[in-house]
């Protein structure tokens, strides 16, 4: 198996808390992106899936995580 991918998938739920949208208010003096950690969800224990898209065409990005039992939408 891919480390990285491994990595990934040991720490799924870091992985989704750290899933953010940068916008251009969101750079700093330096012209670095700034970015704020946002839970969204700390209830899935592994993922095998995960996809951002405009899901229901409102023009904003869902998230859809596939696990073990169940596919979650997270509507934005």
């Amino acid at each position: 198996m891919d480390t990285s991918q491994s990595t990934c998938s040991s720490s799924l739920i870091g992985c989704i808390s750290l899933a953010v949208f940068l916008n251009a208010s969101a750079v700093n003096a330096a012209g670095q992106p700034e970015f704020e950690a946002q839970t969204i969800d700390d209830s899935i224990k592994i993922g095998y899936g995960l996809a951002i898209e405009d899901v229901n065409g409102d023009g904003r990005k869902d998230i859809l995580l596939a696990d073990a039992h169940q596919i979650v939408w997270y509507e934005s």
